[in-house]
């Protein structure tokens, strides 16, 4: 009885790990695009593209939406598009919850000028990170002493 329930608990360990592996190169993607990282959101989420078909709607929203900004901010016009639209079919049958009102706003923004034929705008790059503060020590001598 012991080794039965060893088993199943090692089996449900092994498939929660495979699907928060989704879960988890998902949420780096998410983490590489907010920080402007279009690049290393883009591999984050193709390392999980042969397993779309299994995802589960959070994950297959945010994975459509996120990797289709990031072809987009790439300049990758057709796969922005493919991924975009798909995302969006999802957003418009109820899975919005899963998305924040700015990024469903940039998906429309970007879905609007694929369909345009605008050109696509160049990547923002982000501000260099401020300058450490200098600090500058006055040496007072000390009073003469009697």
């Amino acid at each position: 009885m012991r080794k039965i329930l060893l088993a199943l608990m090692l089996t449900t360990l092994v498939m929660a790990g495979c699907g928060s592996s989704v879960a988890g190169a998902v949420g780096r993607g998410m983490t590489r695009y907010s920080r402007s990282d279009y690049q290393g959101a883009l591999n984050e989420l193709a390392e999980v593209s042969d397993r779309e078909d299994r995802m589960n709607s959070k994950a297959a929203c945010r994975y459509l939406v996120y990797r289709g900004l990031s072809h987009y901010h790439l300049g990758q016009r057709d796969q922005a598009y493919l991924f975009l639209a798909r995302g969006r079919g999802m957003v418009v049958r109820g899975e919005r919850e899963w998305l924040s009102e700015p990024i469903i706003a940039e998906m429309e923004r970007a879905l609007a000028v694929l369909a345009s034929g605008m050109p696509t705008p160049p990547p923002l790059t982000s501000p260099p990170p401020p300058a450490p503060a200098q600090t500058t020590i006055i040496m007072v001598p000390p009073a003469p002493t009697q």
